[in-house]
């Protein structure tokens, strides 16, 4: 939960427009729905439908369903072309991307400030 708290307040700092949250439960997204986030939207992306329906439920989570790749770099460039394709974000925009990486067995949580291609 702090992480997703970290994730709100560096977006609302740098002026950054959303949050995207790599998830597969939906619980990361509606941690960082319960931080109440005020000027920047969530995009939650899963590869789960039950997940996505769920996330539908949260404050200001707008959840998409995407195909998840072994690699997560694959898996977040197919969340960056859904955000400039369906919510019109362009090119170059800052974004918070919250996520579980995988490495190896183990998962690992990940904040990272990124451009979309």
């Amino acid at each position: 939960q702090h992480l997703t708290l970290a994730s709100v307040l560096m977006a609302e700092a740098l002026g950054v427009r959303c949050v995207v949250v790599i998830t597969r439960r939906g619980v990361m997204a509606e941690f960082v729905s319960n931080c109440r986030p005020r000027s920047c939207s969530i995009f939650a992306f899963t590869n789960v439908r039950q997940a996505r329906r769920k996330m539908m439920l949260n404050r200001g989570v707008k959840p998409f369903r995407i195909a998840f790749s072994t690699e997560p770099e694959k898996t977040l460039q197919t969340a960056f072309r859904v955000l400039r394709e369906r919510e019109g974000l362009p090119c170059g925009e800052k974004v918070v991307v919250l996520s579980d990486v995988l490495a190896g067995v183990d998962k690992i949580d990940a904040l990272q400030i990124r451009h979309l291609p």
